[in-house]
């Protein structure tokens, strides 16, 4: 009887058994969708220590090369694999024991989930295995050293990254409201909203690029809309208590900035047409995003010009052209589970396999057409109900794998868009302006809003009184006044 009992129909395993079908042997090697997969999900019961000691002691010391090679033809000899397992032709298929292919496995690991190994424990387990596996076959040390260098490159940039955005939050101040018009805005910076689209691309490609697919992992485990069973709950708390997800939560702050970016950036002005030029400008800029396939920009600046603070300007949108505005916020409507941007995304999907299958004469051409940049938050929803799949064991206490597949090709998807290599060249002048220019807080903008356009209502004209107070802010009659041509 086999040592592995191949994936079902239903596509159900304990987890002993996953572990072994992600186990090397010296004919045998998991595809890296396997590896991806298993690794990007099982991390929700079991440690990535604990899953690469396992490993290692499956491959490399449990079983002499006899017992391994009879586990190989085993497996070789099973019938036909369902789609749900892949495998690929070994590495080696020398009597050298499972090493070559243990060195081959290291490598996908580290190609995927470089982030796993900034924990010392893991690293110290990653040199110590390599470190074996050349101690008994010298002619590995040429593919274990840039496995190792570039692992470290990757977290060396990881750090560099963390730091420049920890000292950007760190030196951001907020916006003060004035009744002065500003010296410099974004219009000035930058009059193009092509332009400005294109930074705002490189700019979000520049920070998407540093989410690791087990930070939306651990993000799922920490949403609280996501019901858990109870005993997996403290096992997780125990698990992942020093669990980091730092840049996914930095793509997320980025969101947010954008969003009130443009508020503020028309709120600030005291006239109308002012306001409106910069509603209209901001409208331009969103279109453009749209066509560039940045759909986390797009969903940011609809967000912002929707802001309370924003919306309630009748007046000044009495002046605004607004028909696109009303094209781009059906194409991302939240109806029917947001029905028209799945549409448009799929249409952007087909653009990209255009771009990479087809001939192409302009490079830069060839790299827009790659671009997706999906609305975050619209792929961390969709990957919730296939979370709770994953999180849940059947009656028979197997795993369900085809959850783990499922959740696999969702994220397996963003790392491909994570890739793409962004054809714009950056203007200093106008990403600074972006990541650093001050923006009011909410508190800050509402107050603004209100000194845009008066409060009409007791009791707005109540909490105006109260927020100056709050901000100390210059002195403003809240008297009616005539407007502002």
């Amino acid at each position: 009887m086999s040592h592995f009992r191949i994936l079902d129909a239903q596509g159900h395993l304990p987890l002993p058994e996953l572990l072994r079908l992600l186990t090397p042997t010296p004919f045998f090697i998991p595809d890296p969708n396997f590896t991806f997969a298993f690794l990007l999900s099982a991390r929700i019961f079991v440690s990535p220590l604990e899953i690469m000691q396992k490993v290692f002691e499956e491959s490399f010391l449990s079983h002499g090369f006899l017992q391994m090679l009879d586990l190989s033809f085993e497996l070789l000899s099973t019938p036909a694999l369902p789609p749900i397992t892949h495998f690929r032709p070994p590495v080696s298929l020398q009597p050298s024991g499972a090493t070559p292919n243990l060195v081959a496995f290291l490598s996908d690991w580290v190609e995927l989930f470089p982030y796993d190994f900034r924990e010392e424990p893991m690293m110290e387990n990653l040199k110590s295995i390599t470190k074996q596996c050349v101690a008994r076959y010298e002619a590995h040390k040429k593919d274990v050293s840039p496995i190792l260098q570039k692992l470290l490159d990757k977290l060396s940039s990881l750090e560099k990254h963390e730091e420049y955005i920890k000292e950007i939050n760190k030196s951001s101040k907020p916006k003060t409201w004035s009744e002065h018009p500003p010296n410099r805005d974004i219009i000035s910076v930058c009059p193009s909203p092509l332009d400005l689209a294109q930074q705002l691309t490189l700019v979000e490609l520049r920070r998407l690029v540093y989410v690791g697919p087990e930070e939306i992992v651990y993000c799922l485990w920490r949403d609280p809309t996501i019901s858990l069973p109870k005993a997996l709950e403290k096992e997780l708390a125990i698990a992942h208590a020093n669990i980091r997800m730092a840049n996914l939560e930095f793509y997320v702050d980025w969101f947010n900035r954008l969003s009130y970016l443009v508020a503020s950036e028309i709120c600030q002005y005291q006239r109308k047409r002012h306001r409106a030029k910069a509603i209209e400008y901001w409208i331009q800029v969103a279109r453009e995003c749209f066509n560039l396939g940045n759909f986390n920009s797009l969903m940011a600046i609809l967000s912002g010009l929707s802001l309370g603070p924003v919306s309630r300007l009748k007046k000044t949108w009495t002046r605004v052209h607004n028909t696109q505005l009303s094209v781009l916020e059906h194409q991302m409507s939240p109806d029917s589970n947001f029905a028209s941007y799945r549409s448009t995304l799929a249409a952007a999907k087909w653009r990209r396999s255009g771009a990479e299958n087809g001939k192409v004469v302009a490079d830069e051409q060839q790299e827009r057409r790659k671009i997706i940049i999906p609305v975050f938050s619209v792929l961390i929803k969709d990957l919730q109900h296939t979370f709770q799949g994953c999180c849940h064991r059947l009656e028979c206490g197997d795993f369900d794998f085809r959850s783990f597949s499922a959740m696999s090709e969702v994220v397996k998807e963003l790392t491909d868009w994570q890739k793409v290599k962004c054809p714009f060249v950056e203007k200093e002048e106008v990403t600074t302006y972006l990541i650093h220019s001050p923006v009011f807080t909410e508190t800050g903008l509402t107050l603004a809003s209100f000194s845009c356009e008066l409060p009409e209502t007791e009791a707005d004209k109540t909490r105006f009184k109260t927020l100056k107070s709050k901000m100390n802010a210059p002195n403003v009659d809240v008297t009616p006044t005539p407007a502002l041509k």
